[in-house]
């Protein structure tokens, strides 16, 4: 049964032949939500012919007819991270489409697989946070091979949740990661309007609402936007037990950083759920 869900989902994917089997799995992850219409856009930085056929020939293995996708080539980038805010006019136009009715819209780094359970998990929560001015959210996690274990993308530090400002819904406590980065957002219309409303919808006046660098502001959505008292971003995490809910876990398929454990890279990726939320 086809859930009543109109989703707009946006794609940046800086081209290596090597990664495209990344966004073959995005794709196919996101061709088996059940939903009654999904546009999705990929924004790349090649123009080549054989480049941009490769990503389109993807459809056929992982779309129905009820979804369709874009392929936008961007050339004119100033930077090579300005291509993560391609995305930005399509959102507007996405939302302004009266035909379409877009019911969400889903930002995404090309490496993540966010599964329509990740989807729900979102959507049942959603409208009860609304009242506390809060978006759920989610965590990063690699797969970890000289562990056999996950490890959480974007957590460099353990974080105590004792004394944390929550929300219980149905046995679960939504409350702050104090690392809320996660390379890409879900709105609903309402968020997505809020959104174009702030300088976060600007590359130059999204610096004023936090210091990350070009690519993660592109990702930040309203993350720092009408923060409520007591909370430090917006988004909230499921917690039960004092893990992530299981829904609240996205996978940062190359399993890049926490596999690296070079100067550089040793304190990425490293700590376990279990390391990372500590009471």
């Amino acid at each position: 049964m086809l859930e009543d869900f109109r989703i707009a989902v946006f794609i940046t994917f800086a081209f290596r032949r090597e990664r495209l089997h990344y966004l073959f799995q995005v794709l196919r992850s996101l061709g088996e939500f059940p939903v009654t219409r999904m546009d999705v856009i990929v924004f790349t930085n090649t123009v080549d012919t054989d480049a941009i056929e490769s990503i389109q020939a993807f459809r056929a293995n992982t779309f129905d007819e009820l979804k369709s996708l874009q392929i936008v080539s961007v050339d004119d980038l100033e930077h090579p991270f300005d291509l993560t805010w391609a995305h930005k006019p399509y959102l507007k136009q996405c939302l302004r489409d009266q035909q379409k009715d877009f019911t969400h819209f889903i930002y995404m780094e090309d490496d993540l697989r966010f599964t329509y359970s990740n989807f729900q998990y979102f959507v049942c929560s959603e409208q009860e946070l609304r009242q506390h001015g809060l978006i759920p959210s989610f965590v990063r996690f690699e797969y970890n091979q000289s562990r056999a274990t996950i490890c959480l993308s974007d957590h460099m530090h353990p974080q105590r949740m004792a004394g944390k400002k929550h929300v219980d819904l149905h046995g679960v406590s939504f409350m702050n990661s104090d690392y809320p980065y996660i390379a890409m957002f879900v709105m609903t219309r309402s968020h997505a309007e809020e959104h174009l409303s702030n300088p976060s919808f600007d590359k130059e006046g999204s610096a004023g609402s936090h210091g990350w660098w070009i690519a993660e502001r592109a990702a930040m959505g309203i993350t720092w936007d009408n923060v409520p008292t007591g909370y430090t971003s917006r988004y909230v995490v499921g917690f039960r037990d004092n893990l992530p809910v299981p829904q609240a876990y996205i996978h940062h398929m190359p399993d890049n950083y926490t596999n690296d454990y070079s100067e550089q890279r040793k304190m990425l990726a490293k700590l376990t759920p279990g390391e990372a939320f500590q009471r």
